[in-house]
């Protein structure tokens, strides 16, 4: 029988120097145990640097076509930019995807830099996913399989992400394209994560209540929960919707009722690394 474990993964790392805190502080005295790196972020470097100190703390690269600045000159990019330089927003680019104005020469050439980013800076990396999931969508998807050639590093569509996005009524139309792009992805012989708990801290208030039950329901296997801790920052101007329910998660993830409940239900907390698989979306 499969033991319970679990994968704790902190998004956007690098984003900005409060969120950086925020995960770093969880990783230290919580119990997030792996980071998805942004290679656009303002604190790219603190991070890496954090990484490369803490080699048991695995790090994925969390691709980014929709908020703050590209990695490229914006004049490499044209169609994925604002006329201040900023990524188009979530809405405004599926808009654009939709409508044939996003360029996909331009979309790879950044996906690359951003990959690259990563590559150069030292950072081994042991998953992919994204910023407002993009990645399943089928033309993302297709070009994320050219940057990271499949020998090295393993695009994976895995049942968890069907299920989340099946059993929730947001992103109705990442959730049509996703049912058309997933079926048909390559198998291969790695493993993948078994459960995913992704959007559940994201869209309720109680956190600390949250990431309880969430443990109470955990099966025997790999199970992934998605969080997004940091710090309060009055002048981040990324993500205010979401600015104060940082802070709120990462006081959920360090908190000792918590902590206790893994060691209760003999949960093992794991890194991506020690998981059985190399990558995973």
């Amino acid at each position: 029988m499969k033991k319970t474990a679990l994968i704790v993964n902190a998004d956007d790392f690098g984003l900005t120097d409060s969120i950086n805190r925020g995960i770093m502080h969880a990783i230290e005295k919580g119990i997030v145990t792996s980071v998805s790196l942004a290679a656009n972020g303002r604190s790219f470097t603190a991070a890496c640097r954090f990484l490369h100190r803490n080699p048991q703390i695995s790090a994925g690269w969390h691709v980014n076509l929709t908020g703050g600045y590209p990695v490229l000159n914006t004049n490499k990019v044209q169609s994925l930019v604002d006329r201040n330089g900023l990524l188009h927003g979530k809405m405004q680019f599926l808009f654009r995807l939709l409508t044939g104005r996003i360029n996909y020469r331009e979309c790879r050439a950044e996906l690359k830099a951003q990959y690259h980013k990563l590559v150069d800076s030292g950072i081994a990396i042991t998953h992919i996913d994204s910023h407002h999931d993009i990645h399943c969508l089928p033309p993302i998807a297709a070009i994320l399989q050219q940057v990271c050639k499949p020998e090295i590093h393993m695009i994976r569509y895995r049942r968890g992400i069907i299920h989340y996005l099946e059993n929730r009524p947001v992103n109705v139309l990442i959730r049509i394209l996703a049912k058309i792009i997933i079926p048909a992805a390559p198998k291969n012989r790695y493993n993948s994560v078994d459960f995913i708990w992704f959007r559940e801290l994201y869209q309720h208030p109680e956190k600390l209540d949250v990431v309880k039950s969430c443990l109470c329901r955990m099966r025997n296997g790999i199970n992934l929960l998605v969080c997004h801790p940091g710090y309060y920052d009055a002048g981040n101007d990324l993500h205010l919707h979401y600015n104060r329910d940082r802070e709120k998660e990462l006081l959920a993830l360090c908190h000792h009722e918590v902590i206790e409940l893994i060691n209760r239900m003999n949960i093992e907390l794991r890194s991506s690394h020690r998981s059985g698989y190399e990558a995973y979306i």
